[in-house]
């Protein structure tokens, strides 16, 4: 049906929303861990997909 149909439109955009929040909350989590020098060795952007990795598995 329609209706079912943009249900799950709806559902999805909203999982990739959610997916864009959570990157851009690591991306400044990093940052602010990085000028407290807490942060690993490699890039902000190295831990954001090593952490990301770590949820998809």
């Amino acid at each position: 049906m329609p209706s079912e149909y943009l249900d799950a439109l709806i559902r999805e955009d909203m999982a990739r929303e959610e997916d864009g929040r959570y990157a851009i909350c690591s991306l400044l989590r990093a940052e602010e861990e990085s000028r407290r020098g807490e942060m690993l060795p490699f890039s902000a952007l190295d831990a954001v997909d090593a952490e990301l990795d770590e949820e998809l598995r």
